[in-house]
C-alpha cells in the first residue's frame, strides 16, 4: 500500500481504500481485495510451483493471508509472518491455534494438497444423478388443447423400450408442473382425468397385443357361458402372428398405431387449458421385477417439455422456428431444437391380416 498509495495513485486497479498512513504495517499491507490477494499468496511458491513445508529465510513461502471485512486491504502470512506479529488497535481474540486475530480481517490459512482431491473435501450432498440410456431427452412437445392429444417418447439406440415384441412396455410418462422436479413432485391436475400417481401408472403405451377372456384350467367350466370364449386367445389386432416373427409387408409409421422397440405412444390425453409441462419418464430398467412405475420418486427422468398451447401461436417462437418438428400419429408435434435433430424411426415390418388374427 505505501508504494503505490502514498503519493496518490488513479484508476480502478489502485483499490487504494484501504491505505491508513496511520497504520503500523506499511511494510506489509497490500491494498487489493480477496480474490487479487488469495492471487498473490499463491504467487509465493517455489520455482516448480510446490508448497514449501520449511522454507528457508530467503524463501518467503505465503501460509495464508487476511483480509479486511470492509477495504481492500490484506496482508499476507508466512512462517515468520503470522498474526501475532500484526499490529491490532481494535479488541482481538484468540483462534483455536492461539493466534491473535483483529476482529476486523477474515484469516484464511493455506495447507499442503489442492482442493477436492481428498474424500473428506466431498461431505456436503448435492443430490441425486438419473442416468437413461432407453428415451431421448431435450424434446419440446406441442399440444392443442382443445381435443385429445398424444405423448410420443423415442428412442433410436440399442435399448429398446418394449418387450416381447408385442408393444408391451413397463414404462411410464408423468406430467408435472413446469416449475416441478421429476422424481419429486406431484403430477399436475391440469391433465383432465389425472388424480394422482396411480392414473398415470395405469396408462400404458398404446400397445397391440390383446389377452381376450379364457378358461383355463384354475378355473371352474361355466356351462352357461357362450362356447365363444372357452378357448384361451391371443391375438394382434389385424395381423397374423405369423407375419410379426417372418415380416412380409411394411406397414408405414404414419399408419402404425401402436408402441415399438423405437417408440412408445401415450395417446388420448386431454387437458383443462393451456400451458407449460415437463414430460417426466419411468425407466422400469431401474427398478426391480416385482416393482412398477407406481410413485412420483420413480418417474426422474426429464424427457422435455411439453406447450400446451394453439400450435399456430408457438410456431411463431423463435425457437420452435429453427427446430424440426414431427407430426404425432394422435396429435401434436414432437419437436427437436439443434444440436439435436428428430431420430429417423423404423416402424415394424409386418403383414396385414384379412380378418382378425390369432393363435
Amino acid at each position: 500500500c505505501q508504494a503505490k498509495c502514498a503519493l496518490g495513485c488513479v484508476g480502478s486497479s489502485c483499490y487504494c481504500d484501504g491505505y491508513d498512513p496511520m497504520s503500523g504495517d506499511l511494510a506489509v499491507e497490500l491494498c487489493l481485495p480477496a480474490g487479487m490477494c488469495r492471487e498473490a499468496c499463491d504467487a509465493h511458491d517455489n520455482a516448480n510451483g510446490e508448497w514449501l513445508a520449511n522454507p528457508t529465510a530467503s524463501q518467503f513461502h505465503c501460509t495464508g493471508f487476511q483480509v479486511h471485512a470492509g477495504r481492500d486491504l490484506c496482508v499476507l502470512l508466512g512462517p515468520n509472518r503470522n498474526p501475532q506479529a500484526l499490529a491490532v488497535d481494535e479488541p482481538a481474540c484468540a483462534d483455536a491455534a492461539g493466534l491473535v486475530i483483529d476482529e476486523d480481517f477474515n484469516h484464511f490459512h493455506r495447507v499442503p494438497g489442492a482442493t477436492c482431491t481428498h474424500m473428506s473435501d466431498f461431505g456436503e450432498y448435492a443430490g441425486v444423478l438419473h442416468v437413461t440410456r432407453r428415451v431421448d431427452i431435450g424434446v419440446h412437445y406441442v399440444l392443442d388443447p382443445v381435443g385429445t392429444g398424444s405423448i410420443e417418447v423415442a428412442n433410436f439406440n440399442s435399448r429398446p423400450v418394449t418387450y416381447n415384441g408385442w408393444g408391451l412396455s413397463a414404462d411410464r410418462v408423468m406430467l408435472i408442473d413446469c416449475k416441478g422436479t421429476c422424481g419429486a413432485s406431484e403430477p399436475t391436475d391440469a391433465v383432465v382425468g389425472s388424480t394422482d400417481v396411480g392414473w398415470w401408472a395405469a396408462r400404458y403405451a398404446a400397445s397391440w397385443y390383446t389377452d381376450s377372456p379364457h378358461y383355463d384350467q384354475e378355473t371352474a367350466l361355466d356351462t352357461t357361458a357362450p362356447p365363444a370364449i372357452t378357448t384361451h386367445v391371443r391375438s394382434w389386432t389385424g395381423f397374423t402372428s405369423a407375419a410379426v416373427e417372418a415380416g412380409s409387408a411394411l406397414v408405414p409409421e404414419s399408419q402404425w398405431e401402436y408402441s415399438w422397440e423405437q417408440l412408445l405412444r401415450f395417446k388420448d390425453l386431454q387437458f383443462t387449458g393451456a400451458g407449460t409441462f415437463k414430460l417426466c419418464f419411468c425407466d422400469s430398467e431401474h427398478l426391480s421385477e416385482d416393482t412398477g412405475c407406481s410413485s412420483s420418486g420413480q418417474f426422474t427422468v426429464e424427457v422435455g417439455t411439453v406447450h400446451v398451447s394453439g400450435v399456430a401461436c408457438l410456431l411463431r417462437e423463435t425457437r420452435f422456428q429453427r427446430s424440426t418438428c414431427v407430426a404425432q400419429l394422435f396429435g401434436g408435434l414432437r419437436c427437436y431444437q439443434p444440436p439435436l435433430a428428430a431420430p429417423v424411426l423404423n416402424a415394424p415390418v409386418v403383414a396385414e391380416a384379412p380378418a382378425a388374427g390369432g393363435e
